[in-house]
């Protein structure tokens, strides 16, 4: 019988473990819980599944969405080994993991895709060598068992979008604004919706009182970020607002604007919503951000996960699994910020 190797792609970002609301001791207890049933498993003869995780970076949202994926797989009934990997945004390292991940002989690999038409050669290889593969449009790929989608990318920068309109662009109709754009990765789906929902969302607010002056990939990477945002301050010092793909880009940019004296005077905006989101509120230093409910994503994303083990996952016609979207985001700013916090 040939190995089944499925291969999931999620269309969305996501967030910080403590996000799950559990206490170290609960998650220690859950872990050794999980060691004990492999343990108790492998002693009766039953199979152990392995499971891979493969990140094309490890920020704070798909740390907190592993590391979730991981405690949810590792509690479920049936043994699971599961083994994590980090691209650093680089897509021969994460062409490098996937074929690390399936070296190992895991059962099912879950990928997070850094670019949609260079992950395609390690998916294609393993699909020529008889592995079934699940997934997501961020691959440029028709060969799937079906992937997950959680509510769309540009969906973060609608939400935005509409917040900075309704606090800045409606109440200052008679300024300008300069915005700059923080990108993620233009290439990747997460990195384009979230660019691309901010943009077309000030351009449906019907606004005209705002202008980008100048965008960059900064690939969801904080130093890359303030290095991008110190030069900024210098060619352009008109900036007042900097749209960011992430909130670790964010905290490169409120670093950089900090060094100047800046701090408050330019609005800063994330997405993820987590530890590092909220401290950048916490200090002053970012207006808002999107929150990403890390525990709706993670959770249902792993129990597809083991019904795809089982055997019992069942999809429609479109071969995709999709999440809540009604559950997947809140916008937080200084007035409910404090409701997240630990």
């Amino acid at each position: 019988m040939k190995k089944i190797v499925a291969l999931l792609l999620v269309l969305a970002m996501t967030l910080a473990l403590a996000a799950c609301g559990q206490t170290p001791a609960e998650t220690t207890a859950a872990a050794a819980a999980a060691n004990e049933t492999t343990q108790a498993a492998a002693e009766n003869g039953e199979k152990t599944y392995k499971v891979g995780i493969s990140m094309f970076v490890m920020d704070a949202g798909m740390t907190a969405l592993s590391g979730l994926m991981k405690e949810t797989l590792e509690q479920a009934d049936i043994p699971i080994e599961v083994f994590i990997t980090s691209a650093d945004s680089s897509t021969d390292k994460q062409n490098a993991d996937v074929e690390d991940l399936v070296t190992k002989g895991c059962d099912l690999i879950w990928i997070q895709g850094f670019d949609r038409d260079a992950i395609v050669s390690s998916l294609e290889s393993a699909y020529d060598a008889g592995v079934k593969l699940a997934l997501g449009a961020v691959a440029n790929s028709d060969s799937y068992t079906y992937r997950y989608c959680n509510a769309s990318e540009e969906q973060t920068g609608y939400m935005q979008a509409d917040w900075f309109l309704e606090n800045y662009l409606k109440k200052n109709p008679d300024k300008t604004y300069k915005i700059a754009m923080c990108n993620g990765t233009m290439s990747t789906a997460s990195g384009a919706g979230r660019r691309n929902g901010v943009v077309w969302g000030l351009e449906a607010s019907g606004c005209s009182n705002y202008e980008i002056v100048v965008e960059q990939d900064n690939n969801y990477i904080t130093e890359t970020a303030q290095a991008w945002a110190e030069g900024l301050m210098t060619s352009h010092p008109e900036v007042d607002v900097v749209f960011c793909g992430n909130d670790d880009m964010a905290m490169g940019v409120a670093n950089a604007i900090d060094a100047v004296g800046r701090t408050g005077e330019i609005v800063v905006l994330g997405t993820d919503g987590q530890d590092v989101g909220l401290s950048l509120m916490q200090e002053g230093k970012m207006a808002a951000t999107v929150r990403m409910n890390v525990m709706e994503i993670g959770v249902a994303m792993a129990d597809s996960m083991i019904q795809c083990l089982k055997g019992t996952l069942e999809v429609g016609e479109d071969k995709v699994s999709y999440a809540d979207a009604s559950k997947i985001y809140t916008m937080v700013d200084e007035s409910n910020y404090a409701s997240f916090l630990q």
